[in-house]
C-alpha cells in the first residue's frame, strides 16, 4: 500500500486507475512533452537535411510516447 507523505493512505482505486492520475499529467508525460518540444524547436532551427529529419523524428517519437503513457494512464482502456 502506498502512503502519502501526510500519512493518510490513498483513497481505494477503482478499476485500476486513480481520479488524480486522470486529471493530472505524470511527471514523465511532461518530462516527454517538453523534451519533444526542445527537439522540435531545434529541428526547426537545422538546415533542411538528414540531420534535421533524424531531430524531426526524434521529437515525433516523444511526442507519440507521451500521448501512449496518457493513454494507458487515464484508464481509456477499462472493461465496464
Amino acid at each position: 500500500m502506498v502512503r502519502l507523505r501526510s500519512g493518510a493512505q490513498p483513497p481505494a482505486q477503482s478499476h485500476g486507475a486513480s481520479e488524480q492520475a486522470q486529471r493530472t499529467p505524470s511527471g514523465l508525460d511532461a518530462a516527454l512533452t517538453l523534451k519533444a518540444a526542445s527537439a522540435l524547436e531545434e529541428a526547426g532551427l537545422m538546415q533542411p537535411g538528414g540531420e534535421r529529419a533524424a531531430a524531426v523524428r526524434k521529437a515525433t517519437i516523444l511526442t507519440n510516447a507521451a500521448e501512449i503513457l496518457r493513454h494507458f494512464s487515464t484508464g481509456s482502456l477499462r472493461t465496464k
